[in-house]
């Protein structure tokens, strides 16, 4: 996966834990000024904050999204002159936090609960960040500066969250905004998959049918051998597929804006099997908007990156 360079003279990191969880913020350190400048408005409904949370791929740690933490938050810049700031932590199994790494390799390389595990890998990013996204306030404490005559007004501090994912990060942070649309106005989902039944059972069996939505398959349906249903089990198809119905029919579109990047060929997360759900993102959303880039890999690009800094500064 595509390692971008941390630019340290630019940008500042800082270790914090939340829930026994190492996050990593970056650009904090210019919030209190931010703050303080605040406090010289007469005309405030709300100090915003614009927090871009970034997950990592399967495979990878925290490290990866370093880079791209420094290069998001250089090239985009709000109209406002209001600092961002990211956030990263590992994800479950990754990094600090990893127990066992053959859990985190597909069936192909002899991880027979591959679905189970990234799944379930998944749904605990979703917890996790919703959990880091709850404590980080506090762990900035950025009330301590607002001035009096700003609070006797009323006004709060709001963090406008941003969710940006890179592979299994994006399909984490799909699912998230389906789950809490109340606590994100963006998504940022590249290489990802919004259908995940679809991306693993052709997965498993080594098909490409990927415009036949299969969360809409009963478990015989499939078709699967006695040795693909050990690897596939009734119980975890029923549990994915509710999911996936939940994102395909009811995700709240209108609510959080996307901006989606796509190799037009990957081989791993083909794009093919997203089509439908972006395009009716796109007309239910116009500011809504979608990245393809040419080519026949998995991975992420500084295109995809650029690109989504440019349509990001139009939104914040």
């Amino acid at each position: 996966m595509l390692s971008l360079e941390f630019d340290s003279s630019r940008i500042s990191e800082k270790k914090i834990f939340i829930g026994g969880i190492s996050c990593y913020v970056y650009n904090a350190e210019q919030l209190p000024l931010y703050v303080q400048k605040c406090n010289e408005q007469d005309d405030l409904d709300a100090i915003v904050v614009d927090v871009l949370y970034l997950v990592h791929h399967r495979g990878g740690d925290y490290t990866y999204m370093r880079g791209v933490a420094s290069k998001v938050l250089t090239q985009a810049r709000s109209s406002s002159g209001r600092p961002m700031i990211a956030v990263t932590f590992d994800a479950r199994n990754h990094g600090e936090r990893e127990i066992d790494q053959l859990r985190n390799r597909g069936w192909k390389s002899g991880n027979s609960t591959h679905g189970m595990d990234m799944v379930s890998c998944i749904e605990g990013g979703i917890h996790d960040l919703k959990l880091v996204m709850d404590y980080l306030p506090g762990c900035l404490d950025l009330e301590k500066h607002v001035s009096q005559t700003l609070k006797n007004n009323n006004v709060k501090i709001l963090f406008n969250n941003i969710l940006s994912g890179f592979s299994q990060g994006a399909h984490t942070v799909i699912r998230f905004g389906n789950r809490y649309p109340e606590h994100v106005s963006i998504i940022n989902p590249n290489i990802g998959c919004s259908d995940l039944s679809t991306l693993l059972i052709n997965r498993l069996k080594g098909t490409d049918s990927y415009e036949k939505k299969l969360f809409y398959s009963s478990y015989e349906e499939l078709g699967l051998s006695e040795d693909q249903k050990s690897l596939y089990p009734e119980a975890f198809h029923r549990k994915l597929s509710d999911e996936d119905i939940d994102v395909f029919e009811n995700y709240p579109y209108e609510k959080i804006k996307l901006f989606a990047a796509f190799y037009d060929n990957d081989p791993l997360v083909p794009p093919a099997i997203s089509r439908l759900w972006v395009d009716m993102y796109i007309n239910s959303n116009p500011d809504s908007s979608v990245y393809y880039e040419e080519g026949r890999i998995h991975d992420i690009t500084p295109g995809m990156i650029d690109s989504f800094c440019e349509w990001l500064t139009k939104q914040i």
